[in-house]
Parts: structure tokens; C-alpha cells; sequence
């Protein structure tokens, strides 16, 4: 697990390491504008969730809080996969993850913290079993005003499913109407109390969108914006200003390009804006991409692999223009997407 930070989008740091892992899935990050948090498991029987928070300096270094702390202590016979970490608005850390404890124990959960200092105290009433869905693999956590949050949980070929947290208890499940593709084919910002949240639909493989409201805990009319992608087209959002939202994409209409489209108080574009030519190198995997939470110093990022084969790229392109004696470090964003690549921010 390593970093390396930029002033300009172009020119970057050399990597500096974090810690020792396998796979870019056994970890996540969030910045809360301040601090960077992050999140890590070792996908082993018995083996714990690590998180600790940390402060991006100017020279690319990161002050540590405190020493990495037990987020969630290993079970005998327990497994904790996929975790995503988020901060509420007080600065208190949730993870999601999946629990893998054999047979029918397959299940999405949630722990938070009642410490919001850098270390971990896990709140009562935490962890959580969000449902009785069977091998719900991936979720995560949508911060909302006043620490309240929203949880989204979801399975392969089936609904997205959500309950909010009021700050103290839970409201009623909700679900789309329409199946995802993939678990992991979705991606969600907050506005206020609101949640836009966009993913891959199964049959037709449409780009949808839908908007949780949390007064009403309910979900808007799901619509298409962008019709018969592949099926592998996996959307990344990001909230611009109020109203405003882009998502990206990969590989279609045409393959090896990289596609966006704004939408402005509910309207789509009519078109995607064909936005990078990967032709040459390739996109690795239209699966792959991963982007800001929200727009940051006027600047939009997206992070994505290219070429078939080892050694790979990470690709990092952004909307907006930076200014070097102004921007902060690349070190790590408020991430929500699932998408389990690289992931990056800046502030």
C-alpha cells in the first residue's frame, strides 16, 4: 500500500510505503478535508480490520494520529472482506465490509467508532448486520448532515439496498426497482441530506440513475442516462457543486476511451463527452476506474489502469485547472466509489 503526491496532475512524487499489502481490495481511503483515514484487512481467518488517520503535509508526508489501531478484532473462522472506509460529519470513521463466516454467515456489515481522535473505540450498538441478504459482497457508507449516514449493500444480479442512520437509530430498508450488474457497479455522493446515486443495470446494461431523499426515506424514479454500455462500464460520480454531477466511464461508445456526461439539477447531457483517447496503451479494465468524491480546489480527478500486461499504468486525468502554488498533495480522497483500483484525491 503506497502513495505518491503531485502539485500539477503531471509530474509525481516518488512511492513512498504505507504498510505491506496483497491485493488493492484489502484496503480503502477517505480524506475528510483534513486528515486522511484509511483502512485495512488481511483476508485471512482470524485476521483483524486495521484503521489509523493521519495528516497530508506539503512535503508529501503524512503525521500519523496515532499507532495503527483494531478497528474490528479477528473471529475464529471469520473472514473480513472488501472494506470501505467514509467519516461522518462529526469525524467519526464508519468501515463497511463483508463477513465472511462460512455456510449462511455471509453478510454485509458496519462498525463505527464513538473516538473521532485517531484511535478506535467502537460505538454500542456497532457492529452492525445490515441484511439478511445472503453474500452481499460490496457497500458503503454515505455521510449525511448532522453524523446521520446512509448505508447502501448490495449482490451481484440483484437490487441496491440502503437503510439511513439517524444518529441513533435506523429507518426502514429501501431497494431500486431495477438489478445491478455487478456489486461493486455503482457509486454514490452526497448533497445535504441527498444521495445521487448512479450504477450499472443488469439486463440492458443502461447507466441509471436515482436520488435517495432521506426525509422521505425513499428513492426517486430510477432513469437511463447512458443506454447499452458494456457490461463491465462501471460509473464513477462525483458532486461538482450543489446541483451539479459528472459521471465517468469506460469503454463505451467506443472501446479504450474514457466518457463523461453532467447532470444539472436532474438533466442529463444528451450526449457523453468523449473525453480520453486510451487507444494506444489500452484501458486494462473498464471495471477499473475511480475518482473524487467531489470536486476539490475547482479540480475533478479519475484514476484508471491501461495496457494488457504487466507492468501496468495508473492513469490520472482531471477537469479543471491547477494551480501548483495553491494545490495540496495527492495523497487520498473522500472516496465512496467501490471501484477496487488506485485510489486518489486531491485537496
Amino acid at each position: 500500500m503506497v502513495y505518491r503526491t503531485s502539485v500539477d496532475g503531471v509530474t509525481w512524487s516518488s512511492a513512498t510505503t504505507i504498510k505491506a499489502l496483497t491485493y488493492a481490495w484489502r484496503f480503502s481511503i477517505w480524506f475528510d478535508g483534513t486528515y486522511v483515514h484509511y483502512v485495512t484487512t488481511t483476508e485471512a481467518s482470524g485476521g483483524a480490520l486495521s484503521y489509523r488517520r493521519g495528516t497530508p503535509g506539503s512535503d508529501g508526508s503524512i503525521t500519523w494520529s496515532a499507532a495503527e489501531q483494531t478497528a474490528l478484532a479477528g473471529a475464529s473462522g471469520k473472514v473480513y472482506y472488501y472494506p470501505m472506509i467514509s467519516v461522518d460529519s462529526g469525524g467519526y470513521p464508519w468501515i463497511g465490509y463483508y463477513r465472511d463466516g462460512g455456510g449462511t454467515d455471509k453478510h454485509y456489515w458496519v462498525t463505527k467508532s464513538s473516538a473521532n481522535d485517531g484511535t478506535w473505540s467502537t460505538q454500542s450498538g456497532f457492529p452492525k448486520q445490515m441484511s439478511t441478504l445472503w453474500a452481499v459482497y460490496a457497500g458503503c457508507v454515505i455521510p449525511l448532515n448532522q453524523q446521520k449516514a446512509l448505508v447502501i449493500y448490495n449482490k451481484t444480479g440483484a437490487k441496491m439496498y440502503m437503510q439511513a442512520w439517524t444518529g441513533s437509530t435506523w429507518n426502514a430498508e429501501v431497494s431500486t426497482t431495477n438489478n445491478l450488474e455487478n456489486e461493486d457497479f455503482h457509486c454514490a455522493v452526497s448533497e445535504g441530506d441527498n444521495v445521487h446515486i448512479v450504477f450499472l443495470e443488469a439486463t440492458a446494461h443502461n447507466l441509471m440513475y436515482t436520488k435517495f431523499n432521506y426525509q422521505q426515506n425513499a428513492l426517486s424514479t430510477e432513469t437511463t442516462f447512458q443506454a447499452a454500455v458494456t457490461n463491465t462500464s462501471a460509473p464513477v460520480l462525483c458532486m461538482a457543486e450543489e446541483g451539479v454531477q459528472y459521471c465517468f466511464w469506460l469503454g463505451s461508445p467506443t472501446a479504450h476511451h474514457v466518457y463523461y456526461k453532467k447532470c444539472e439539477d436532474g438533466t442529463w447531457d444528451t450526449d457523453p463527452t468523449d473525453w480520453v483517447d486510451e487507444s494506444t496503451d489500452q484501458i486494462t479494465d473498464n471495471r477499473n476506474p475511480t475518482g473524487f468524491y467531489e470536486k476539490l480546489s475547482g479540480i475533478i480527478g479519475l484514476a484508471y489502469e491501461t495496457k494488457a500486461g504487466s507492468p501496468y499504468n495508473v492513469r490520472f486525468n482531471f477537469l479543471g485547472s491547477i494551480t501548483p502554488s495553491a494545490a495540496r498533495p495527492l495523497i487520498s480522497p473522500p472516496l465512496i466509489c467501490p471501484q477496487l483500483v488506485p485510489q486518489i484525491a486531491i485537496r
